[in-house]
């Protein structure tokens, strides 16, 4: 029973590959809607075997890997860190299933498309249920190469595939991170599998103190394994610097974009995460980094988020700042409050994504909010829906987003860090701009007068299309999370948080947080450091619907408001100082009076403006961060292409037959030409084994520094080569 919840996703999706041109749409359809809800009912069985009943299992298959110190076998655990990822992975994906039966079932390659999500699946359960970093390490991969495929499945548009390309380019820096993490974690404990890590973890207080240096950096050896773990997980769950990929995903289908945002790729590195706290607990400064990186992250994003007016991407910046609390959660070491907030999180968020797919193939596959309007009298049912997603996302009391967004805000407060003022004032900011642009969301799509679309559109045929709500299918899995946003903090906030509770007694980490004494402080805060995020949550959903309410008055006001006080200040700094002088006002001075005017602009508002002016554009532009992803990746794609290229042909030649014979054959020849005594041969040799001894002697002194030295200079060569050649 426990790997029939492997079994379903594998066979489903195989047999879909290689027998679903003979299913059809139809029984592929039904073979797919058959195989979630038997793997739904495989993790409940798992869920009320190993989470209700206090025990966790591990079943082997058989011996894979066996090299010297390394042996790893096959095995799968089930406690209670997997069962809550298997639960959520395997909903999520059933409510997807339903979803895009009916969205997709006009393309072509609905059979291919069906065969992907199943596979996605099975790799996320895949890496959710290992029992060691190698196996791992294989279902980040294959969700890797899935989530690839399913943002390219679109593959004619060049918008999905620059998108499927930045996906997997920038997860495979964190890929080479984690193989590098993996490889110095086996060098110290010589194993690779988490229990084994576990019950040496004890070791690391010895080795923390042992250090190594990397180029030119003193480094700790746990600081550099656990800065390589983090950087895989930031890869994966769209942290700060990493996260551009995650809203260009949005160029795949809607179904997908639930998928990856909601249960699965994302939620990969904040897994991670928990599965290595017997690493993190011996580092503080890894800690106080991934606390730092996750208050950022989600300010950054919310702030991102205004900006938007894509339904899509504005959901898509929403996913980055609620996985920015996820990490923070992680870094203060309240991991059962960050495993709650991604259990909640998932449902929320695929229903905000299914609810947005609905409204969008409703409209004609139009996803910009400005050209919606007035859509609560068609779409009531995904108004309905969109409105408990966005409510629950902002954390509006007794839904299922409150109970962990506010626990994990309260437990930064309580935590003892010098950095827990901040970081909670920052999560508060961070949910009042969240709250800003989720009502700007309904405001437009439900509420604003209509523009460019009213009650009726027109298809490629010219043929009128009324606006009508979604389909059986559709609306049967937004009900299934619908329910989910709503009932399912309230029942499961007693098994992950609050005093007695600890979902951590069952798990991998023997040494477990059921001591850990900051939930008695959470539980006893003062009753106004409560309320604080509910009241700025509310604060600010009020002043957007008045903001978009009242938008076109407002503008007007400020722009007259502006050109009042260049009025005044204009009067007072240059109409009193010509008053005091008695000049008069001919046209000459009032030349002079406007040129005056335009400095004094200049220098009293010119600043401010521009300030503001910057910081519009900065946001808007999302910090740049795209800019600086295409500029490493295609302006310097020629260096370093060529410098690849000449280097693998330079192997190639050099290592050839008797190649290195006739380049020596070649050198005496070069200078024997011109130089004909034999004495000049000699000196020629004294050269060159000076030159010989000296680059060895060189070559010790560098020590660390030979790799970068080397790579130094085949980039400076290269650069010349490129130079050359352009002269050319």
């Amino acid at each position: 029973m426990y790997l029939l919840v492997l079994y379903f996703p594998i066979m489903n999706a195989l047999i879909l590959f290689f027998l679903g041109s003979r299913l059809g749409k139809m029984g592929a359809a039904s073979l797919s809607l058959l195989s979630s809800f038997l793997t739904v009912v495989a993790a409940l069985w798992i869920f009320w075997k190993t989470f209700l009943s206090e025990i966790f299992v591990i079943i082997s298959i058989s011996p894979w890997i066996n090299l010297g110190l390394m042996d790893v076998k096959i095995e799968f655990v089930y406690d209670n860190l997997s069962s809550i990822m298997l639960l959520v992975i395997t909903i999520v994906s059933w409510a997807v299933q339903f979803f895009s039966v009916e969205y997709m079932y006009r393309d072509p390659h609905l059979i291919r498309f069906l065969a992907f999500l199943s596979s996605f699946a099975f790799f996320m359960i895949f890496l959710v249920t290992s029992d060691n970093y190698i196996q791992l390490f294989i279902g980040w991969e294959g969700v890797g190469i899935m989530s690839y495929l399913l943002i390219n499945f679109w593959s004619t548009r060049i918008a999905a595939n620059k998108a499927a390309m930045k996906a997997i380019i920038i997860n495979k820096l964190g890929d080479i991170s984690l193989l590098l993490a993996m490889v110095l974690l086996f060098c110290h404990v010589f194993s690779l599998d988490f229990f084994v890590i576990n019950c040496l973890s004890w070791l690391f207080r010895s080795y923390i103190y042992l250090n190594t240096y990397v180029f030119w950096i003193n480094i700790e050896y746990l600081s550099l394994i656990l800065f390589l773990f983090i950087l895989g997980a930031c890869a994966k769950s769209a942290q700060i610097g990493l996260h551009t990929w995650l809203p260009d995903a949005m160029e795949g289908p809607t179904p997908v974009s639930a998928l990856i945002h909601a249960a699965t790729m994302v939620t990969a590195g904040v897994f991670l995460l928990l599965r290595s706290v017997h690493l993190f607990k011996y580092d503080e400064n890894s800690l106080l980094l991934l606390s730092f990186l996750g208050g950022i992250t989600s300010f950054i994003a919310a702030t991102i988020g205004l900006f938007q007016n894509d339904i899509k991407k504005v959901i898509a910046y929403s996913t980055c700042s609620q996985l920015g609390y996820m990490v923070l959660s992680c870094g203060l070491n309240n991991y059962s409050g960050s495993l709650f907030h991604l259990m909640n999180h998932a449902f929320f968020k695929a229903l905000l994504f299914l609810s947005a797919g609905a409204i969008i193939h409703s409209m004609l596959d139009q996803q910009d909010v400005r050209r919606m309007g007035m859509l609560l009298k068609y779409l009531p049912v995904s108004y309905i829906m969109i409105l408990v997603g966005s409510l629950t996302i902002m954390g509006i009391p007794f839904l299922t987003g409150f109970y962990s967004k506010d626990f994990i805000l309260e437990y930064v407060y309580s935590s003892n860090i010098y950095l827990s003022i901040f970081l909670y004032w920052l999560g508060i900011i961070s949910a009042s701009l969240t709250s800003f642009y989720s009502i700007k969301l309904l405001f437009l799509t439900f509420y604003n007068v209509h523009n460019s679309y009213f009650n009726i559109l027109y298809n490629k045929n010219k043929r009128l299309i009324v606006i009508h709500e979604s389909k059986f299918l559709i609306l049967i899995a937004l009900i299934i999370l619908f329910l989910g946003s709503i009932f399912v903090g309230f029942l499961f906030k007693d098994l992950f948080i609050g005093m007695g509770t600890d979902v951590w007694t069952n798990t991998l980490d023997t040494e477990s947080y059921k001591d850990n004494l900051k939930v008695f402080d959470v539980e006893f805060l003062p009753m106004r450091i409560k309320i604080i995020p509910i009241i700025c949550t509310l604060i600010s959903a009020l002043l957007s619907f008045l903001f978009f309410k009242f938008y076109i008055f407002i503008v007007e006001f400020v722009y007259k408001l502006y050109y009042y006080f260049q009025s005044f200040f204009f009067f007072f700094l240059w109409g009193n100082n010509k008053i005091n002088n008695n000049v008069t006002l001919n046209m000459k001075k009032v030349v002079d009076i406007k040129r005056a005017e335009k400095k004094i602009n200049r220098i009293k508002f010119g600043t401010f403006i521009g300030i503001l002016h910057f910081l519009q554009k900065l946001i808007y532009n999302g910090y740049y961060f795209n800019e600086i992803y295409n500029y490493f990746l295609y302006k310097n794609k020629k260096l370093s292409y060529n410098l690849f290229k000449d280097l693998d042909k330079g192997i190639i030649e050099f290592m050839g037959h008797l190649s290195i014979v006739s380049n020596i054959k070649n050198i005496l020849y070069l200078f024997s030409k011109k130089n004909k005594s034999r004495i000049d041969y000699i000196v020629f040799i004294m050269i060159l084994g000076i030159v010989i001894i000296s680059i060895i002697l060189l070559w010790n002194l560098l020590g660390n520094l030979k790799v970068f030295c080397i790579l130094l200079l085949l980039i400076v060569l290269e650069i010349i080569n490129i130079n050359n050649k352009n002269k050319k």
